[in-house]
């Protein structure tokens, strides 16, 4: 079996995605340019799901933050925390960048952020990009990151982009390469190239290693 085949294979049968912590955490850093950004298209919905204004999402803190926890982040403060101390920085900017996809039972299917990033002097950050295990492997997260990338680029045309992954989300580094991202791969305020080039280099190493997934 070809490399295309099997990893087709292996994406089908795979089970929801949650965060698999037998992986060592090390932050990746990943970029997209504007010229990849003027190639993201509008998201084509199927009846199934919609985009919501946050103020339609009915407790949304609640829902965003069991999603959290049922994809098994790390995190040190309760998810509900992380949410309040998010929103407080910037009520507004926070209510206008946070995009979201409902089913038509009202569930968060997926959820993403635009945000200020601390790893660049100029630049935002695509943050808590997350797709509820019940709605996978169906390109709801990609659709919502369509959206978010489109508005931000329409509003800030000259500003950078980028996210931070880890290794244990190896499916969502595949999607995000496919939508222009690049393995950033050079300085930045919270590491030298050095560290970034050696998180790279080890965390495909070890998705090679455990699943025969290129990255």
């Amino acid at each position: 079996m070809n490399e295309m085949n099997h990893n087709k294979t292996l994406e089908q049968n795979r089970k929801p995605v949650v965060l698999d912590d037998s992986y060592p955490y090390e932050e990746l850093l990943m970029i997209i340019p504007s010229e990849k950004m003027d190639e993201i298209t509008k998201p084509d919905l199927p009846d199934s799901v919609r985009f919501a204004k946050i103020s339609e999402v009915k407790d949304l803190k609640n829902k965003w933050a069991d999603l959290m926890r049922r994809l098994k982040f790390p995190n040190d403060i309760p998810e509900e925390e992380i949410f309040d101390r998010m929103r407080n920085q910037d009520p507004e900017f926070f209510d206008s960048h946070l995009f979201a996809l409902l089913s038509e039972d009202d569930d968060l299917v997926s959820v993403v952020g635009i945000w200020p990033g601390r790893h660049f002097e100029d630049g935002m950050r695509v943050h808590w990009m997350m797709s509820s295990p019940d709605y996978q492997s169906k390109g709801y997260g990609r659709m919502v990151l369509q959206q978010a990338i489109r508005q931000f680029h329409q509003e800030f045309p000259n500003k950078s982009l980028y996210l931070s992954t880890q290794a244990q989300s190896w499916p969502a580094i595949r999607m995000y390469k496919k939508m222009g991202f690049g393995s950033y791969e050079d300085d930045c305020l919270t590491a030298s190239k050095e560290e970034n080039v050696k998180r790279w280099e080890n965390a495909r190493r070890q998705v090679i290693a455990k699943e025969g997934i290129n990255i």
